[in-house]
């Protein structure tokens, strides 16, 4: 009876540490993807995290394992991002840092920043906030006869997601609108902060 209940002991323990060390890593089987250590982001508020970000994100889609994207706390410049599914696993963006658009309105040809499209079980979190710097576009004139306001862009824009969560994400002087949600299915909003100053 002894060696039964040391052999089950035993194995239940091995099982526990099995899991522990998946949650250890996030849960995340396919990896931890670091857009700064791996493809070379810099937090300096000018460098373009736009290639960095994309080719993390080509790289964690083509995954056949769930895969969490990490942006490292610091502040960094976005030009422009679009993150197209579908993607073969779920996916996991963690934003620890503050992510800055560019200043002008005039730099967009989209009325878009940041877009998520066709994405299945991805969840988007990590306490980040992104800063639309949208102060800027608040002391032009009114827009009548003035072509920049239909390009104004929308900070988030989450087109035609299934199963997304999105939580612990702030956005911050948009120039437009803080979010945009268009067509999704089982898309949740935990925490989610809009900041105008």
């Amino acid at each position: 009876m002894a060696i039964q209940f040391n052999f089950v002991s035993s194995m239940l323990i091995l099982v526990l540490l099995s899991i522990s060390s998946v949650e250890g890593q996030g849960g995340e089987g396919g990896g931890v993807i670091d857009v700064v250590a791996k493809f070379g982001a810099k937090a300096d508020e000018k460098t373009d995290l736009s290639k960095p970000l994309l080719d993390a994100w080509k790289e964690a889609c083509a995954l056949t394992s769930p895969s969490k994207i990490v942006i490292p706390k610091e502040i960094y410049f976005l030009s422009k991002a679009t993150l197209d599914g579908p993607c073969k696993a779920p996916i996991k963006l963690q934003v620890e840092g503050t992510v800055m658009a560019p200043a002008d309105p005039g730099a967009f040809k989209e009325p878009k920043w940041i877009s998520f499209n066709r994405i299945e079980n991805f969840k988007f979190s990590g306490g980040g906030v992104f800063d639309g710097q949208g102060t800027t576009a608040y002391k032009r004139e009114g827009c009548k006869g003035h072509d920049y306001c239909g390009l104004l862009p929308i900070n988030l824009r989450f087109d035609f997601l299934t199963n997304a969560k999105i939580q612990d994400i702030t956005t911050k002087d948009n120039k437009k609108f803080h979010a945009n949600v268009l067509g999704c299915k089982k898309h949740y909003f935990q925490t989610f902060h809009h900041i105008c100053t």
